[in-house]
């Protein structure tokens, strides 16, 4: 009987070890979520009035003119002037990594849309900049397989 119950017993240890393992990374993950969120909200500049904010609208079009035409610097210039007049701009942030990711710049680019998540989060530039940062692997060429295809050409 002792040994069955020093089984059981070290058993019960290691679920509580592994339930308190879970639990500590999950706090860990939360109270990090939390601090980041802080720290981002602690850089975020001060809102801008009406006026400005159409003034970076302005300079959004028209760098949306050139990315539009694909000249792409050009346009990276007036993203970069619409973020920094209104440095809440999501939208603005949004572009300016697309911009940069048109003239090779991957880090800028994630840098970026980070920035246009963490200024508003809840807004579509946000969701197109998250969508960008999952589904995009900034800096690699991809790899094309061609499925089907026969290419001994020795018939």
């Amino acid at each position: 009987m002792p040994e069955r119950f020093s089984r059981f017993v070290d058993g019960l240890r290691q679920r509580l070890d592994d339930l308190f393992e879970d639990t500590e990374a999950s706090v860990l993950g939360w109270t990090r979520g939390i601090m980041r969120k802080r720290r981002v909200q602690k850089s975020l500049p001060d809102p801008v009035t009406e006026e400005e904010h159409k003034q970076a609208a302005r300079q959004l079009e028209s760098g949306r003119e050139y990315y539009n035409k694909k000249r792409y610097k050009k346009a990276l210039k007036y993203f970069q002037k619409a973020a920094a007049i209104d440095g809440r701009y999501g939208l603005a942030y949004y572009y300016l990594g697309l911009a940069m990711y048109k003239t090779d710049r991957p880090k800028g680019a994630r840098a970026a849309w980070q920035r246009a998540i963490d200024v508003d989060p809840e807004s579509d530039a946000a969701d197109k900049a998250r969508e960008k940062l999952g589904n995009e692997k900034l800096g690699e060429k991809r790899k094309v397989k061609v499925v089907g295809v026969d290419t001994d050409s020795r018939n």
